[in-house]
């Protein structure tokens, strides 16, 4: 039965390297391994990991002594976790952490974020053999990880992780991918609690909330998204005009946010579009990026 060396998981004051996602990456498994034994080996080592993470931090310590587990061991149970469940029960475990006199980094803020979102952006890009790549098999944003990590964000006081701007953005696209306009406006209200800077200053977060309330007007016919689209319209077409173009490169993969500043503004076109709105300043930009314009909205 596969086990995880404690050692390599425990706080170290001996100045050996520290414990990496690397260092104790599922794709050491066998390669041969039939599909089953290989998540079997997978699931064994996230519970030894997690279990030697519970006992760590709930151990009660002096004043002044901090739980001796590795920070990096949040990436590890990250990349091993194959279901949302998993994630819950790692989520659950970061208040103790912090509770203890440790600290997230945006590394840990980001990766819990793309647990879910990179496993969908592997299926968008036909991507089949993730064993040995970050990308690991199990993240299921089919399963409804994106509420997840909302929900964790959502209840600072109870998880105590902090939200990053990159964080934000890819959990703002995932929710716009899905048409989850209710959870989208509860994670830009987020934004004051986390100190992000505000949506009229960053051009990806207000195009995708913009995007998001025009086509549910458009759809639904609701006043909510209605009214927020025609608060933010205003600031971001000032904020456009002092944005640069943002064209997609050849490794269009390595630059995602370019893609849903695409995706966002070609949806903000469509829906001006459809309301009879002027449209110009919108679609001038998008030449200027060098986005393929749809030939209904030319």
């Amino acid at each position: 039965m596969p086990s995880v060396d404690e050692d390599s998981l425990a706080e170290k004051t001996d100045g050996s390297p520290p414990f990496t996602r690397a260092d104790t990456r599922l794709s050491r498994a066998p390669q041969s391994v039939p599909e089953t034994t290989s998540k079997n080996f997978r699931i064994q080592r996230f519970e030894n990991a997690l279990n030697f993470l519970s006992t760590q931090t709930g151990q009660i310590r002096p004043k002044g002594h901090s739980p001796q587990v590795r920070s990096s061991i949040w990436l590890y149970l990250f990349d091993l976790a194959t279901c949302p469940e998993h994630l819950e029960r790692v989520s659950s475990q970061f208040s103790r952490f912090v509770e203890n006199g440790r600290q997230f980094r945006d590394e840990h803020v980001n990766a819990f974020v793309r647990t879910w979102f990179e496993h969908k952006q592997a299926q968008n890009l036909g991507i089949t053999n993730l064993r040995s790549n970050l990308l690991a098999t199990g993240r299921c944003v089919e399963l409804r990880c994106p509420e997840l990590a909302l929900n964790v964000f959502s209840n600072r006081s109870a998880y105590r992780m902090d939200l990053t701007l990159p964080a934000t953005r890819h959990l703002l696209y995932a929710l716009y991918e899905e048409r989850q306009f209710s959870n989208i406006v509860v994670l830009v209200a987020l934004f004051p609690l986390y100190n992000l800077p505000a949506l009229t200053s960053d051009p990806i977060s207000c195009a995708l909330l913009l995007s998001a309330c025009l086509r549910e007007a458009n759809s639904s016919g609701s006043e909510p998204a209605l009214t927020i689209a025609e608060t933010f319209l205003s600031p971001f077409k000032q904020l456009l005009s002092q944005t640069p173009p943002m064209p997609i490169p050849v490794d269009a993969n390595r630059f995602p946010e370019r893609r849903w500043m695409k995706d966002a503004m070609l949806g903000i076109l469509d829906s001006l579009v459809v309301q009879d709105h002027e449209a110009g300043w919108i679609r001038d930009w998008c030449y200027q990026s060098d986005y393929g314009l749809p030939s209904n909205t030319r």
